[in-house]
């Protein structure tokens, strides 16, 4: 227990300076200043590490998704399947979903990609998009009532698909998968 104690009365920030010797030593150290001084540095540590994962993730969007999945689909047609999606940004949670084509824009386009190289089988096409609050009965179907999620996640202020008619397709057993890209378009002052 001595030695511990000595141990933690080395690290004491808050010692005082004599001018005398004290005990043989100069600084009159405490197990307590030593003890206040660990619990300093671990707040320091815990501060700095806390910022830099702030940081971190500022340059990293977050991002909210579902995914589909149905066993060997030719094709998804997105009303009949009750398809839904929306996109937005933010920045910083609680906050307004925030829009301003002065800063940014999107773009939409849907793809056809070879599922081996990866490259375009058929050039992008541009879909039409909308607020999602010009469509308000979008989330509400025949088999799920989304209403209730799109009021907890402010989907009113996202963009979803203009016209919800279409499909996309692909599997494993096909050579190629059609997706969708969403694209932000960043304007730098």
């Amino acid at each position: 227990m001595k030695p511990l104690r000595n141990l933690i009365k080395k690290v004491d920030y808050f010692s005082e300076n004599i001018n005398l010797e004290f005990g043989g030593q100069q600084k009159f150290e405490t197990a307590l200043g030593g003890l206040l001084s660990i619990i300093i540095c671990l707040l320091t540590i815990a501060l700095l590490v806390s910022q830099a994962i702030i940081l971190y993730e500022r340059n990293t969007p977050n991002t909210n998704q579902a995914i589909l999945f149905i066993e060997s689909p030719r094709k998804i047609d997105i009303e009949l399947n009750y398809l839904r999606f929306a996109w937005g940004l933010n920045f910083g949670a609680g906050q307004e979903r925030f829009h301003d084509i002065s800063y940014f824009t999107y773009s939409l386009n849907k793809l056809i990609m070879d599922r081996t190289s990866g490259v375009l089988v058929r050039k992008e096409v541009p879909v039409e998009f909308d607020l999602c609050k010009n469509h308000p009965k979008r989330f509400e179907t025949d088999k799920f009532n989304y209403t209730d999620a799109a009021k907890l996640y402010k989907i009113e202020g996202l963009w979803c698909l203009k016209d919800n008619n279409g499909s996309i397709e692909g599997n494993f057993n096909n050579d190629y998968f059609e997706n969708f890209k969403i694209k932000v378009c960043v304007y730098y002052m």
